[in-house]
């Protein structure tokens, strides 16, 4: 059921009886504590401000990207040299043969047959250039094998800084590459490259950004035992760590003691890290107490610091709220985007307001933003999920007509649906259907499959889940207890 209770945190209209902002939310912030001589937030409807604030307004910047200096221009940097340049056009072209990496590099140090003269540290600028270009350009596949050709050379350790190893970590980390950004570490260190904390720092980016966050963690164990004190974009990136793996507040908190104890003031990053953490355990009066204390704090939200608000009100089935920051997030000047849609739309489908949930769809599509996947998959999981099976298949038809791929959790609320419906075989179409469109099954799936399955007597096939699951990888023993047992009962399979 959707929550009435007004939104503690922003500005209505005069003309309401009860003032949205009415009194400072009580959360568990034992280090947000507002500059004693800020004013209070005045009671005034809210609107765009221009001078109000003194700091310029920032943007968010998503873990493991670096700013984009050129802001979707093509890549300029004017560290590269003329041959830098040529170099980066060579590699960057759709028809470049990987085979021909080295004999390419060759162009910054050769005219020819003749080896120009050069400083190392100008073959250094070229280098980093090219990294943060091939980067710029989605070209991380390249990265690592720029790295290595650098690595092969005589003089690698005068051209190799901790700038060059710690954009290599970022651009192939980003890239998914998180095993070669591993390797770069372990032979920089077996060669006795002493990592600063920008290059720990990069790791750590690289680890939490592939879900690897018991190593991103050790990572930055390993940093502090170095003695490398860390920066406000590590304990930005250690924050973004713990808000995915789910941790309690108290961590969180824990963190942010020791950015503040290090002399660190937290940024517009950090906030919104803060409040994106709170959709675990629905701790929505928190992300209101942050926000609170953001805006105190002279700290102007952005777009990404709505949409994480009404995802953290979404998630916790307070809908009224989560309408209310939309409104004043309109009002803020901010448009509302793909995400923010999807948002509510979940919101409203999870607490069975489907109907609701498709009257967002179509406000959206009349601002000519199109649904792409999570769009169609929380529509389908709602109707699912309040029995509207009829509506969910015109959903699903609507998105095969959209041209729109489904993904595993399009695939669990079709399997989901048909298991409700007791269409066991049609359940077994949509599995075959899942794996031939090249989506692996996950643990949700192979749960809901064996149960039911194993629920009907249909001994062959538990058996064959249990194989494939082992041909997998899962540990039935840690993840499939149901059907371990199950088979534990079936001696003769």
């Amino acid at each position: 059921m959707a929550s009435t209770q007004a939104i503690p945190i922003l500005h209505s209209p005069p003309a309401l009886s009860k003032p949205i902002l009415s009194h400072k939310p009580n959360h568990h912030s034992l280090v947000l504590t507002p500059r004693p001589t800020q004013p209070s937030p005045p009671s005034t409807p809210i609107r765009r401000r221009q001078n109000s604030i003194t700091n310029p307004p920032t943007f968010h910047r998503p873990l493991g990207k670096f700013r984009d200096p050129n802001r979707g221009k093509p890549w300029i940097d004017s560290r590269l040299s003329p041959q830098g340049k040529r170099t980066l056009e060579i590699l960057i072209n759709p028809e470049f043969d990987l085979s021909q990496l080295d004999e390419s590099l060759e162009l910054l140090i050769r005219k020819g047959k003749c080896e120009v003269f050069f400083e190392l540290e100008d073959l250094g600028d070229d280098i980093l250039g090219l990294i943060q270009g091939l980067g710029f350009y989605k070209k991380g596949d390249l990265v690592f094998g720029v790295f290595e050709w650098v690595r092969r050379r005589p003089d690698w350790e005068g051209l190799v800084n901790c700038a060059i190893v710690s954009s290599v970590i970022s651009v192939i980390g980003k890239a998914g590459l998180v095993e070669d950004a591993v390797s770069v570490m372990d032979g920089l260190r077996r060669d006795g490259f002493r990592f600063n904390v920008s290059v720990y720092t990069a790791m750590i980016g690289a680890f939490g950004s592939n879900g690897k966050y018991k190593d991103a963690m050790m990572v930055y164990r390993e940093m502090k035992d170095a003695g490398c004190k860390p920066t406000l974009i590590t304990y930005n990136v250690v924050l973004n760590v713990y808000a995915k793996m789910g941790l309690p507040w108290s961590k969180m908190v824990q963190v942010l003691k020791s950015m503040k104890g290090a002399g660190f003031v937290p940024d517009l990053y950090a906030y919104n890290t803060l409040i994106s953490s709170c959709r675990c355990g629905s701790l929505h009066s928190v992300a209101a107490g942050i926000f609170w204390e953001m805006k105190l704090a002279g700290c102007r939200p952005d777009q990404v610091t709505y949409n994480a608000l009404l995802d953290v009100y979404g998630k916790s089935g307070r809908l009224n709220e989560a309408i209310e920051v939309l409104r004043v997030m309109e009002l803020d000047g901010f448009h509302p985007s793909i995400v923010t849609y999807n948002s509510l739309m979940s919101a409203f489908a999870k607490n069975g307001l489907v109907e609701e949930a498709m009257k967002i769809r179509t406000r959206m599509e009349k601002r000519r933003i199109k649904p792409n996947v999570f769009t169609f998959t929380s529509l389908i999981s709602g109707c699912v999920k309040s029995g509207h099976d009829k509506l969910a298949l015109k959903v699903i038809a609507e998105m095969r007509d959209a041209g729109c791929r489904p993904d595993i959790y399009t695939f669990n609320a079709l399997i989901k649906m048909n298991v409700s419906r007791g269409n066991i075989p049609e359940m077994m179409k949509t599995f075959e259907e899942m794996k031939s469109s090249g989506c692996c099954p996950d643990i949700v799936t192979w749960n809901t499959l064996s149960s039911v399955l194993a629920q009907n007597g249909m001994d062959t096939q538990v058996s064959d889940i249990f194989k494939e699951l082992e041909r997998v990888g899962f540990l039935p023993d840690r993840h499939v207890s149901y059907l371990d047992q199950h088979l534990r009962q079936i001696p003769q399979l």
